[in-house]
């Protein structure tokens, strides 16, 4: 017989519960995260009647997907339509990158700390 250590490790943890408490806390940091995006971003949002800005969805499909659903929002993202910045001032084309520049650490702060149970 070769020389070796076998070592035998028990752990009496419930698996299944560990799992389960990660998965609660990253689906609520998703959650908190998404709100959040939607709040900051609120004005870099083109704005003439609302419509825009108020049609963002939270897919549960993919997490952290926001879908903004208007007939015009792709081209307002892209450039490709002219808007006005009578009420909000900040607005542009490719919001979210405006309010991620701004705001990415506020926003992994905020996870970081969800996930870690604090």
């Amino acid at each position: 017989m070769p020389d070796g250590l076998k070592i035998t490790v028990n752990v009496n943890i419930s698996t299944m519960a560990l799992l389960a408490k990660f998965a609660d806390r990253t689906e609520l940091a998703q959650r908190v995260l998404d709100m959040a995006v939607i709040a900051d971003t609120d004005t870099y949002v083109p704005m003439d009647t609302g419509m825009l800005a108020s049609s963002v969805l939270r897919t549960y499909s993919i997490p952290g997907m926001l879908i903004y659903d208007t007939p015009y929002a792709k081209r307002c993202y892209y450039g490709d339509y002219a808007f006005k910045k009578v009420h909000h001032p900040l607005a542009s084309s490719h919001w979210f990158e405006a309010s991620k520049q701004k705001n990415l650490k506020k926003w992994l702060k905020d996870a970081e700390k969800i996930l870690k149970g604090r």
